[in-house]
This record gives structure tokens, sequence and C-alpha cells, in this order.
């Protein structure tokens, strides 16, 4: 036994993987040098409980939880998690089998993806840019929704086709501009109800009484911008079509 587990311990150090087993107890039952650089754990710390072993962890606190979850289930985890250090890793707890197929732990790994975030967040910073240059050029008024229907960028067309001013605009609401007067019911329902279900929506026309310019027909199109299944923000273009409309009924 004891030359099984000198045999285990090499291979998981020739490895250069962090990984930490854990038994049915959550007490540490053995790790590899890469594990300290994540959880700060020293050779003594073998026998302890992993919930007293402090973690340079930020944002996650519930590795006690989920281990505990893994072995009652016999489900596996992933989480990503990330280090105070700015690292990110995927943590995945899966039950700890023996070459009899019997269950006597966990066993916890972390995987470096820390390159792969960087990349994602430049491919990110790089898309949000051609789109804010998109946001600058247009001629007709353009709005950039966050997916909680707030402002994070909007151009000139739209301040001045509805007399918006612009320290006023980024960082609130859309519904809340304007004292309130975006907060219109058919609107609302095309990004709550429509959007969600249709990432895409063409050449919806609404009529509303604004407070300073009045009553106004306007034509708003959308598109959700996702990535991995998440809403990254909204693409809004609402043109002042009152004009137009005006002309066609006088015909």
């Amino acid at each position: 036994l004891s030359r099984a587990n000198n045999d285990m311990n090499n291979l998981l150090a020739g490895t250069g993987s962090a990984t930490v087993f854990v038994d049915h107890s959550l007490q540490i039952l053995r790790f590899t040098a890469a594990a300290t650089r994540i959880i700060n754990l020293i050779q003594s710390d073998i026998g302890r409980p992993v919930g007293h072993i402090v973690s340079n962890l930020t944002g996650y606190d519930t590795l006690p939880e989920d281990t505990q979850e893994v072995l009652d289930t016999l489900t596996p985890k992933e989480v990503e998690v990330q280090t105070r250090a700015g690292d990110w890793y995927t943590m995945r707890i899966l039950p700890y089998r023996t070459l009899n197929n019997v269950i006597e732990g966990a066993v916890i790994t972390f995987v470096d993806i820390s390159a792969a975030k960087r990349a994602k967040k430049a491919l990110h910073e790089a898309h949000f840019r051609v789109t804010e240059a998109i946001v600058a050029t247009a001629r007709e008024p353009l709005l950039v929704l966050d997916p909680d229907y707030r402002i994070i960028l909007a151009n000139r067309p739209f301040y001045s086709t509805f007399r918006i001013a612009p320290d006023s605009a980024v960082g609130r609401l859309l519904y809340d501009l304007g004292n309130r007067r975006w907060d219109i019911p058919a609107l609302r329902k095309l990004l709550e109800k429509i959007l969600p279900k249709d990432p895409v929506f063409k050449d919806y026309e609404i009529s509303h009484e604004f407070e300073d310019i009045g009553l106004r027909k306007i034509r708003i199109n959308a598109r959700m911008v996702s990535e991995e299944g998440q809403s990254e923000f909204i693409l809004l273009a609402i043109e002042d079509i009152t004009e137009h409309k005006n002309e066609e009924d006088s015909l």
C-alpha cells in the first residue's frame, strides 16, 4: 500500500497538474505541488478538513459544500474560479474511484484557463470597439444597451432627434430617460418579451407622446448580441418616421 501511494504521488508530481484528494470526511489525503499555488497547502495539512484551509481564490468559498454534493450525488461538478493574482482555472470535482470501483472520496483538479480567458476578453473588447465605431458613424439614432436595459452607448443622432442631453443617458435605464417618457409599454414588450425569444426584430412601429417633441411615430429594430449563450448587449435602432407617415396619410 505504501509503495502504491508513493507511485501515485510520483505520478501526480510528474504531471504538474494541480490536484487535491479528499476522503469521505473531506479530509485531505494528498495533493500536488501545483495545487499549493491555488490553495495554501503544506505537508502538515494532510488529514485536515479541506474547509479549514485558506485558499487563494476570490469570489468562491463553497468548496466543502460542492465537494460534499459530489460525494452525495456521485455527479461531477465544474466551476470556473479565479485566484487573487488574477489567474483563471476550471475546477473539477469528481468522485475518487479505486481500481475496484469503490468510492474513497473526491478528487479536485484545477486546469489553467488564463490564456483562454485573456483571448476571450481581447476578442470581446475588439468586438465592442467595432460596435462603438458603427454606432458613432451611423446616421440613424442608435443605442447600445446592457442586458438590464441600461444605456452603454448612444450616438449623436439619438441625442439630437429625441432631445436627450448626452450626460444624462449613459448608465441610465432606458425607460428612465426624459422624465420616464421612454417607459413605453410597447417598447418594454419588445425588449423584455419578444427579444429574449427571437434575438432580432425588425420594423416595429410605435406611436408615443414625448414630453419635449410631442407625438412621434418611431420604427424600431433591435438585435441581441450574445456569446456562448449569454447576452452581451442589445443594439437598438430607433428611427423617427413621423414626417414620412404624415406624408403618407395626406395622400
